[in-house]
């Protein structure tokens, strides 16, 4: 059986454009990969801050979320917009910061909080309350922080302690 022959002559021309071609679909392949690589990122960022928004009573959807960011108009009241806004922007410098640092801590609440609340980026000055629960009185919020930012064990480990004895063994 006789070897087949193509139409054409083999030349170095024919082999560098091979080449080019090669070269430019591998780099098609590559930024396709990031891209979508990209959008699922974005697409995690938007359900995190849905979910996140949404535990503190933010009625809006991952659509409207996604119309925030990209700038769009949405029903919803201006505090929901703007604590998108602020997640988003939080979002943004999260690469920046120190999860274990008070004042990348209090930058962060910032960011996520300037648009809302006067003392954006400072620990709160005023007793809280969350339905029958009590927060720790404003003096004692900085040290509690400090403990919780040191990871000191031995205070979390007392507290949990003293958390069990009021509400039963488990």
């Amino acid at each position: 059986m006789k070897a087949y022959q193509p139409p054409y002559t083999i030349t170095n021309e024919i082999l560098n454009q091979v080449a080019e071609i090669s070269e430019l679909i591998s780099d098609v392949k590559y930024i396709d990969k990031n891209f979508s690589t990209f959008k699922l990122r974005k697409k995690n960022r938007i359900k995190s801050i849905t979910g996140t928004l949404q535990i503190e009573g933010n009625t809006l959807s991952e659509e409207n979320v996604t119309s925030v960011i990209n700038g769009k108009p949405v029903l919803g009241t201006m505090r929901e917009i703007e604590e998108v806004k602020g997640a988003v922007k939080a979002y943004e410098y999260l690469d920046n910061l120190d999860y274990r640092n008070e004042s990348d801590l209090l930058l962060s609440h910032q960011l996520l909080m300037e648009t809302l609340i006067d003392r954006a980026g400072e620990y709160r000055n005023c007793g809280v309350g969350v339905g029958n629960h009590i927060a720790p009185p404003p003096s004692r919020v900085p040290a509690l922080m400090e403990d919780i930012l040191n990871l000191n064990l031995s205070i979390l480990l007392l507290t949990v302690m003293d958390v069990l004895e009021d509400y039963g063994k488990p």
